[in-house]
């Protein structure tokens, strides 16, 4: 596809073609629609010259830019912008903020159009705009999207699905039952001519009985052409067909076997697919069956999925090698080596950002991300445990928006830990031995540190120190969350549940605590170093992994992970206490 033009249109005082003029202009898109599938396929023909871009014919032209949101919610757009440029402009603007010279011109270039593309698009977009004659714009809208389906290709039965429902669309927004039922009647003649052929067009079929479906139409077709579908035993589009026979299903006990059905689908795809795709049909099917409550499935498809070894999936490693300038390197070090006491050295560990870096700098970064690859940022992503079975997918916006954020993070992290595991090893080795009794006493220094967690920290450090890095990694994990949860509670922040039903009462966890204690005042970049490196599933996870037994060889990074958390927690923190009577509830539910 073209993009025309490429720059914003400044549209503010575009001068108004006179309608000879506007003749002229309208008939240029006409021709370019001649023969075309889509928008796109205009875009591509129309030729716009630099000058044109400047005037009428820009504007005329940014009408076809925008995309379709084909599955829009109520009060979302169904018209949306191609891109955003880096400083935040749409292209093209939401409609909102079309300026009303635009929206004028294309109320006018509505009413000379021909082609039954240039009309559908000029007059819905008035009809979105809310501008002239609302009413009028989704009838004509709504007839010309019809006038459109007809021109579709037999082979284009997507497209024509798509112009038919668009007009049901309109004619039930503008209240034009007319229109609506003449919609209706075409997509079943459809339906009606996909079920007489011979030999049966499955992938016709199943678009247009998903149609027929989604607008609620009822014809004898619909459920003759579903069975005649399921003997098909095409596996792209079983799952397909079964579901919408779910929605036809008139009981229990027939919506109950083809739950089954489509359970027993999902195991049969991962029979026959490799063993990357077989483990992702696997936990379908799981969760299909969790979910439809056949519990003798469920046991036979965890006991499939446990027997997944990651080395058979086919996954290819990726190694991205980034040069360290050694000088630079042993200056910074040395920036830490030089303090008068090991106490100032583990202290500036903590004075600047932790070593996921700054929050709004990897926002930044992630929302790079999506402008870079803006296809690939719709995809959903799932990642996989080094067990080899699947941890977690993110299929909504607000998960991939997550998860994006944590790969910004993990990529400074695996950077940065190796300064940190350095100064830690040569702060050990300056100031060796440090006694326990003075590193106890550092950490109690903090009011919210008890006795037995300082004592209990110096012996940590003092693991590290001596290259006992498991040691230290699985004393000090459990001590992250004691920290939190003290720190929680001297701010008189919500830490513990009572009793619920037969839950017993419980003090929350790591996960439900960072929460608190970011609005107790904890920092926003560290906040998110302990998010992302213990409890964040897309992320390290560490505290999970450690506890539960997951990391094969415990390494002097994950340890230095644990002591740098341990002293951002005990003295980089500045308690903000909450009166007794402004208290939270902790029947709230937290993240």
């Amino acid at each position: 596809m073209v993009a025309v033009p490429l720059e914003p249109t400044q549209s503010s005082g575009l001068s108004a073609p006179s309608d000879a003029e506007l003749k002229k202009l309208v008939e240029r898109l006409d021709a370019a629609a001649a023969g075309v599938k889509d928008t796109n396929g205009l875009i591509a023909r129309i030729g716009v010259t630099d000058e044109d871009r400047q005037g009428p014919m820009g504007a005329l032209v940014m009408a076809f830019q925008y995309n379709q949101s084909y599955n829009a919610k109520p009060r979302e757009p169904y018209f949306t912008g191609l891109f955003v440029y880096e400083n935040g402009i749409q292209y093209p603007p939401e409609l909102s903020a079309v300026p009303d010279e635009v929206a004028t011109l294309w109320d006018r270039g509505s009413r000379v159009a021909c082609a039954p593309l240039v009309k559908a698009r000029l007059h819905d977009l008035c009809f979105e705009r809310k501008w002239g004659s609302v009413g009028d714009h989704a009838r004509l809208a709504g007839e010309a999207y019809l006038e459109l389906a007809d021109e579709v290709a037999p082979g284009e039965t997507l497209r024509q699905c798509v112009a038919l429902r668009r007009a049901r669309a309109l004619a039930r927004l503008a209240g034009q039952a007319d229109l609506g039922q003449r919609a209706a009647r075409a997509i079943i003649h459809a339906l009606e001519d996909a079920y007489a052929a011979e030999p049966l067009d499955v992938g016709r079929a199943v678009v247009l009985v998903e149609a027929a479906i989604e607008e609620e139409l009822d014809a004898p077709e619909i459920d003759e052409l579903l069975t005649r579908l399921r003997g098909e035993n095409r596996d792209v589009f079983t799952e397909r067909v079964i579901r919408l026979q779910l929605r036809r299903a008139a009981d229990d006990a027939v919506r109950k076997k083809l739950q089954r059905e489509l359970v027993e689908a999902w195991m049969r795809a991962a029979e026959r697919s490799n063993p990357a795709h077989r483990t992702s049909n696997l936990k379908e099917a799981a969760v299909l069956a969790r979910d439809f409550g056949f519990n003798d499935l469920v046991a036979q498809l965890i006991a499939q999925l446990q027997q997944a070894k990651l080395d058979d999936q086919g996954l290819k490693e990726h190694k991205v090698t980034i040069s360290i300038d050694a000088a630079k390197s042993e200056t910074y070090v040395q920036g830490f080596l030089n303090q008068p006491s090991w106490r100032e050295a583990l202290l500036l560990l903590i004075a600047n950002a932790p070593p996921t870096g700054e929050l709004e700098k990897n926002r930044a970064n992630a929302e790079a991300m999506v402008r870079n690859a803006p296809f690939a940022a719709k995809l959903s992503t799932t990642l996989t445990g080094a067990d080899g079975l699947p941890r977690l997918t993110a299929a909504t916006n607000e998960d991939k928006a997550e998860l994006r954020l944590i790969l910004c993070e993990l990529s400074q992290l695996r950077v940065q830990v190796h300064d940190v595991t350095k100064i830690l090893n040569r702060i050990g080795a300056k100031w060796d031995p440090i006694p326990t009794d003075d590193l106890a006493a550092f950490f109690a220094e903090a009011d919210h540190v008890s006795p037995s967690v300082a004592a209990t920290l110096a012996r940590v450090f003092n693991h590290y120190f001596q290259g006992d890095f498991e040691a230290a990694c699985y004393i000090g994990a459990p001590q992250i969350e004691r920290l939190i949860r003290d720190i929680v509670l001297a701010v008189n922040g919500p830490a513990y549940r009572p009793q619920k039903g037969r839950t017993p009462g419980q003090y929350d966890g790591l996960g439900a605590l960072l929460p608190v204690f970011e609005r107790a005042g904890g920092n926003d970049d560290w906040v998110r170093f302990l998010k992302t490196v213990f409890v964040a599933a897309a992320g390290m996870n560490l505290r999970n992994d450690l506890l539960h037994g997951f990391v094969d060889e415990v390494q002097a990074g994950h340890a230095a992970l644990v002591l740098l958390a341990a002293l951002y927690l005990t003295r980089g923190v500045t308690l903000e206490v909450v009166p007794p009577g402004c208290r939270e509830s902790s029947e709230e539910p937290l993240p």
